[in-house]
């Protein structure tokens, strides 16, 4: 190729990069004769020799965690959404132009001040720890830790007086002793049902190759463009597997027991039927499935789903709440009606396919003859 050609091709390239059409791979100058293996070997060595080990099976671990960094760092600069190619189609789907609002918004961003304590933080985590305790263990902590905190403002809301102009169903308070039955089931629920299914969490990010190392943790800004995609998916499956449950031939089997409070409340948000627990929430699987490219998400979309969830039954509609930031969220009081109704409203997180098949009527009607009134 002549120097003449060679400027031809880089300009066609830079421009079709410049489009959106195509991502070129930059790699590093760090081999004399450019050899692209040298250089992977080499990043890889680099890698492992920063964590310091001398431990022959958490080696094993760091060099399986660098490889599979190093391989999702070129895939992302191939492709955000595809395998490696130098082209793809250039019909812009919802998804890429979302993927770049979000590097446009990551980029602008300054850095997080507690970025170095965080580094230093997960790389103690990976070195004290195995990939199975952390995807286990760690699972756990962060799913029961997150949700007892969200429930506590509900919780103590009940003892003042000033936020009772907020609670939407006033006629029926929150009872000690049903919030002692929920807190029996709830336990019940969460570690004889729902801890197995964190057992298999560390299977499940060995199967699909989900890194646990910090170079290849995304930043914010991803992990919540991945969580607001593993709500779309969820809320899918939530509304129609849901409004199968209210079925009159399965209902008393199964929903009914979820139903027992006519007036939820923050705790209330996980009180089901072990067979609805494990039939609702399996959607949590299927995003993480879609968008997963760390262990982080795991954790970031279990905190998004539990402050949306008990958000949604906490019984209260609060002013300026943030969540209702997000285009189409449903919110506590959507859902609020669904337990005094029992029809209607079957979405978790967003209004629109009760909007789309008509089962948010009987809510219309509600809330505007509460206007007239």
């Amino acid at each position: 190729m002549t120097q003449h050609t060679s400027r031809l091709c880089k300009g066609y390239l830079t421009k079709k990069e410049r489009d959106g059409v195509l991502h070129q791979i930059t790699w590093l100058l760090q081999s004399p004769d450019l050899n692209p293996n040298e250089m992977v070997w080499d990043e890889l060595d680099r890698r492992v020799e920063e964590k310091q080990t001398t431990r022959a099976q958490h080696m094993w671990e760091l060099l399986q965690d660098g490889w599979k960094s190093i391989v999702a760092v070129i895939k992302a600069k191939a492709h955000p959404h595809q395998p490696i190619r130098m082209e793809v189609n250039s019909t812009a789907t919802i998804l890429s132009s979302a993927f770049l609002a979000v590097e446009y918004v990551d980029a602008v961003l300054p850095d997080n001040p507690l970025q170095p304590s965080l580094q230093y933080a997960w790389g103690y985590v990976n070195e004290n720890y195995t990939k199975f305790q952390i995807a286990t263990w760690g699972s756990l902590i962060v799913h029961e830790a997150i949700y007892f905190l969200f429930c506590l403002p509900g919780f103590l809301f009940q003892f003042l007086p000033f936020m009772q102009k907020y609670k939407i169903q006033q006629d029926k308070p929150e009872t000690w002793e049903k919030q002692w039955r929920c807190f029996k089931m709830l336990l019940f629920n969460h570690f004889c049902i729902q801890l197995p299914m964190i057992c298999g969490t560390y299977h499940f990010t060995e199967f699909f190759s989900i890194p646990y190392d910090w170079d290849s943790m995304p930043r914010w800004p991803y992990l919540l463009a991945q969580c607001l995609g593993c709500a779309v998916i969820e809320d899918t499956w939530h509304y129609f597997l849901h409004r199968l449950l209210h079925h009159r031939s399965i209902y008393k089997h199964i929903h009914k027991v979820h139903h027992e409070f006519t007036a939820p409340f923050g705790m209330q948000a996980e009180y089901a039927h072990p067979a609805e627990t494990v039939i609702l929430g399996s959607g949590f699987f299927i995003g993480i499935m879609v968008f997963c490219n760390h262990v982080t998400l795991l954790w970031a979309w279990v905190a998004f789903r539990l402050l949306e969830t008990i958000d949604v039954h906490s019984g209260y509609d609060i002013p300026l709440n943030p969540l209702h930031l997000i285009p189409f969220y449903a919110g506590a009081r959507f859902h609020d009606f669904h337990h005094m109704n029992f029809v209607g409203n079957y979405a978790s997180t967003f209004t629109w396919w009760d909007k789309i098949l008509h089962t948010d009527s009987q809510y219309n009607r509600h809330m505007m003859s509460k206007k007239n009134q």
